[in-house]
């Protein structure tokens, strides 16, 4: 059942087995595994059915530094869906390592094990549309696609592993109709969750407090509740509810909010194959169940523990279509897509001056007429395979007829407790605390990046096989490298798992320290950031947690 949460009357409340706040991929996974399994299910989403600036600047902040962070309402989507409804679809799982600990690297072991996620890894496949568990190129890909580069004999680099492609699955296109006729999950829109409200015992969640236009606010009861809403809107509302906790739910040692992690991108090296360029596997790929893939690039784990390296990825991409140099007429058609759908100056452009601008804008129309026959072959090919598709093409991967591509890393961020969100002066329309990033980068992230590369470099200088060639772009590495730091669409820690509420803020079952029935199921409780995308492992983890409150409920 759908329900609008501003028709709920003013200081009612509605009793559920389960409240589960945010209505993304990790919300919509839960409330399904719960919903199938005989619980009654209160799901709040904060947004509408449909994006609205004026609902998506409800998640407006502060940021301390602004050349590292955008705004906080830049990755993130206030809506039914959440960011299902805008994501690319790539998708890999943490490491076994990830959750054993990775001592050469300073990093703690989770407090749960790989093998308990590992069916829960499966089941989130089934709920992306992403095929098979399966991630080895040798298994995944037919015989004549496994090499990246064919011939090229790597010693330090781990050339194996890949990327798999969900449709990309949209939460609310997949399972609106779905929970609009069930009995058991109740979709409440339009009911931004403000406060999580104790019972006599402060170790008890009593209800989910939502506002009514009518006066008082609405709340929502139930025996159990899980925060399924995002690494920064989790530790919000944790920060928030303050009525029987005077530092916020789970934050009686002051960890709500710290350990915020994200990856860090780059483009600063560039790969060149002296075979024949049309046997590199460059782009997007077909695994034999049908799912586009793609190959990654990886520091190998012996590498990793001789030089005491965090994980590091690497795909091959294209020029960067801003800069009208690349003289590719695709490239600069996506320039003016871009432009237009923004409807404004594209942000990387924020610091040009207007002539310069323009002066861009003249030579990107340039590249598309003098390569006009080639950009409308591949818009055909774009339309048919994306616009038309129900397994879309992921994105744009251009043919380099010299061999020749940039190295698009992503590399893991340190979990530091000096990196967080705490509450800001600012309040927003309901009178609340808006949330103030003060996200750090370290020197122990750049010396991952820079020793990657260079292990990189040097894997390619010594192979026998002699078919590559690599180079960094420009000088002064580690300072090219602090400058691309900054956050990206992946926010994770601030509600990280521990096996003390001395050291974190959930357990090993994602509940909360010290209050006997909320649960958190979303990036927020990762203790590590690894260096893949995490929506795969946040539905993994989603799933895992609706195992945990059906074990609480006796269902």
């Amino acid at each position: 059942m759908i329900l609008d949460g501003r028709q709920i009357s003013a200081g009612s409340t509605r009793d559920y087995d389960v409240c589960i706040v945010g209505a993304g991929p990790a919300g919509i996974t839960a409330a399904k595994i719960l919903g199938d399994a005989g619980a009654k299910v209160a799901l709040l989403e904060a947004g509408g059915e449909w994006y609205s600036r004026r609902e998506q600047e409800k998640l407006t902040g502060e940021v301390s530094d602004s050349r590292a962070e955008p705004a906080l309402d830049r990755h993130r989507i206030r809506r039914f869906g959440g960011t299902s409804t805008v994501w690319g679809g790539r998708c890999a799982p943490f490491d076994e390592e990830d959750f054993a600990g990775r001592p050469h690297a300073g990093l703690r072991s989770w407090p749960i094990s790989f093998s308990v996620m590992r069916p829960h890894y499966e089941a989130a496949h089934s709920f992306l549309d992403l095929g098979g568990y399966e991630y080895d190129t040798s298994i995944a890909l037919s015989p004549d696609s496994r090499e990246l580069f064919p011939g090229m004999r790597w010693q330090d680099v781990d050339a194996t592993n890949l990327w798999r492609f969900s449709l990309p699955t949209d939460f609310r296109k997949k399972y609106r109709a779905e929970i609009r006729r069930s009995a058991n999950v109740h979709l409440y829109l339009n009911a931004p969750c403000l406060e999580l409200i104790p019972g006599p015992d402060p170790g008890d969640i009593l209800a989910a407090e939502f506002p009514s236009p009518h006066g008082d606010a609405a709340r929502i009861s139930a025996r159990a509740f899980v925060i399924a809403a995002g690494a920064l809107e989790t530790a919000r509302l944790l920060l928030l509810s303050k009525s029987r906790h005077p530092n916020g739910v789970g934050n009686n040692h002051d960890q709500v909010g710290r350990y915020y992690m994200t990856h860090l991108y780059g483009t600063l090296a560039t790969l060149r194959y002296l075979g024949d360029p049309r046997l590199v596997r460059h782009g997007f790929e077909t695994s034999v169940d049908g799912v586009y893939v793609r190959h990654m690039l990886r520091i190998g784990k012996a590498a990793e523990i001789k030089h005491g390296l965090m994980h590091f990825n690497a795909i091959l991409a294209p020029p960067s279509f801003e800069d009208p140099s690349h003289k590719s007429g695709i490239l600069s058609a996506m320039y003016f897509a871009k432009w237009a759908l923004a409807r404004r100056i594209p942000i990387e452009l924020i610091d040009k001056t207007h002539q310069e601008a323009a002066l861009d804008g003249l030579r990107h129309l340039g590249n598309v007429v003098g390569d006009s026959p080639a950009t409308l072959k591949f818009a055909i090919d774009w339309l048919r395979r994306r616009s038309f598709s129900t397994r879309k093409l992921p994105g744009v991967a251009l043919y380099s007829a010299t061999g020749k591509y940039q190295l698009l890393y992503s590399a893991e961020q340190s979990p530091n407790p000096e990196s967080r969100v705490v509450l800001s002066t600012l309040r927003d329309v309901y009178g609340k605390p808006k949330l103030r990033s003060e996200w750090r980068c370290t020197e122990k992230d750049v010396d991952t990046i820079e020793r990657s590369l260079q292990i990189l470099s040097d894997d390619v200088r010594n192979s026998s096989s002699n078919k590559l060639e690599f180079s960094l772009n420009g000088k002064n590495l580690r300072q090219r490298i602090r400058e691309n730091a900054s956050v990206g669409s992946h926010q994770i820690g601030t509600a990280r798992m521990s096996a003390n509420e001395k050291s974190g803020v959930v357990d090993a079952s994602c509940r909360v320290h010290g209050i006997s029935n909320l649960f958190i199921a979303s990036s927020a409780v990762f203790p590590t950031s690894g260096s893949v995308s995490p929506t795969l492992s946040i539905v993994a983890t989603a799933s895992y947690v609706a195992q945990q409150a059906l074990a609480r409920l006796n269902v």
